[in-house]
């Protein structure tokens, strides 16, 4: 009788599972229904969304050509100065390092919360911004 009751019982939950619409994580009674994953592809696209206009920014700047020895840059003379263009390469490196593990995390593991390596990248795309901001780059 014993062997008989525990697949009943599993039988019995399962089916008390499918009658409600939430998760038991979720204060529900099913045992199967699915839990939406708080941070994933979304939360990553708003990182990468971020992460592109920081990098067309500092590309743009690029693009002025260095400024030469003993000058600077100003709106009659539109140069890059070089120590801002390698604090730009420095910082863009950092976010894309960042980014790589996250988007991977992602997409390995979509039903994942990648909360801790989406505010890796996050954080790493914000110190780019603060870079391009500090030093006037638009």
């Amino acid at each position: 009788m014993k062997r008989l009751s525990i697949p009943l019982l599993l039988v019995a939950l399962a089916l008390a599972g499918c009658a409600s619409d939430k998760s038991v994580l979720q204060g529900g009674t099913s045992l199967t229904a699915t839990v939406q994953n708080p941070v994933g592809r979304k939360e990553l696209a708003v990182v990468e969304n971020a992460y592109g206009l920081a990098l067309v920014a500092a590309v743009n700047y690029r693009r002025l050509g260095i400024c030469k020895t003993g000058t600077v840059e100003s709106f009659g003379n539109p140069c890059a100065r070089r120590d801002v263009v390698l604090q730009l390469q420095a910082a863009d490196r950092k976010a894309r390092s960042a980014l790589i593990p996250a988007r991977r995390f992602v997409r390995n593991n979509p039903t994942l919360n990648a909360f801790s390596a989406i505010a890796a990248a996050q954080a790493a795309v914000a110190d780019f911004q603060t870079v391009l901001s500090t030093n006037g780059v638009r």
